[in-house]
């Protein structure tokens, strides 16, 4: 567990790496933490931890309804975890906190070796595009109706306005669908007294 909080400020990508702005003067004293944020923005928190401390912070409102506009306002990294920061760059800078100092201790288990801690990343096989294979282009062309949804030419809708009109033709395949006019938006006027 140690590691794993550890490595939010040690691996390329962790969320936690903002914290070593906070205490990155205090290099006789290890750090881990574990950032978090809930759907729709509403809360976000971190958990900090060194050998003799843990530290926690939540930010958010007392209803669901209350959030953060984006997620790059409202997550754990920029809300939470600079409280906590400043907290524990206040306590290790004051010399009667001097005992929450400290490193943390390696495993006392023979049969832990350091390899086991040391895991390869896994990131997807990169689907190679050839000059016989474009990954990008689809072979069947895919035509949508005015809600986005496909039109697919086997419609089961006995509703004429939603089958496409297709050419005549033996197979079943979709030829050419009559573009709809698009109606450009009117101006009307309002009557706020009537709201």
């Amino acid at each position: 567990m140690q590691q794993m909080l550890q490595g939010g400020m040690r691996e390329a990508g962790g969320t936690s790496q903002s914290l070593w702005g906070y205490v990155g003067d205090y290099k006789d004293t290890e750090f881990g933490g574990k950032t978090g944020t809930s759907n729709n923005h509403s809360d976000a928190w971190f958990m900090g931890v060194s050998p003799k401390l843990v530290v926690g912070a939540w930010v958010g409102g007392e209803y669901r309804c209350i959030h953060f506009r984006t997620g790059a306002l409202g997550q754990g990294s920029r809300t939470a975890l600079p409280i906590c920061g400043y907290f524990l760059q206040a306590l290790f800078k004051d010399p009667a906190f001097k005992q929450y100092h400290g490193k943390f201790d390696k495993p006392h288990d023979d049969d832990i070796t350091r390899d086991m801690y040391t895991c390869a990343s896994y990131s997807p096989p990169v689907k190679k595009d050839t000059t016989r294979h474009d990954s990008v282009i689809s072979e069947q062309e895919i035509l949508l109706d005015e809600n986005g949804e496909p039109i697919t030419g086997n419609s089961e809708s006995s509703d004429e306005s939603t089958t496409p009109k297709s050419s005549k033709s033996s197979d079943k395949s979709i030829k050419s669908v009559e573009p709809k006019k698009k109606h450009k938006p009117t101006e009307q006027q309002v009557n706020l007294d009537n709201l």
